[in-house]
């Protein structure tokens, strides 16, 4: 079942109104925890209408592992960067 764009709008509403990124989504043990919580999918599927507390739950997962693979990436082209920059100010 594809998403509509209303969907995705609703339920990034609802991340930011429910999900605490600080507790939920925080490295734990330096494992990255994706879950939303305890009833947090739910508050967010009531919040969308028309996707079931599973489809929250699977599009969350989706989503965080997402949101921590770009930050990944975005701090390894930082660090090449900063070597580039190095690099130059010893020429």
């Amino acid at each position: 079942m594809a998403v509509a764009k209303d969907d995705i709008q609703l339920f990034l509403e609802g991340i930011k109104k429910y999900h605490e990124p600080n507790i939920h989504g925080a490295p734990v043990d330096d494992q990255r925890r994706v879950g939303l919580g305890q009833g947090i999918a739910e508050l967010i599927a009531e919040h969308v209408k028309t996707r079931s507390v599973a489809q929250v739950r699977s599009h969350a997962q989706k989503y965080f592992i997402k949101q921590w693979k770009h930050k990944d990436g975005q701090e390894e082209v930082k660090k090449e960067d900063e070597e580039k920059e190095e690099k130059e100010e010893e020429m």
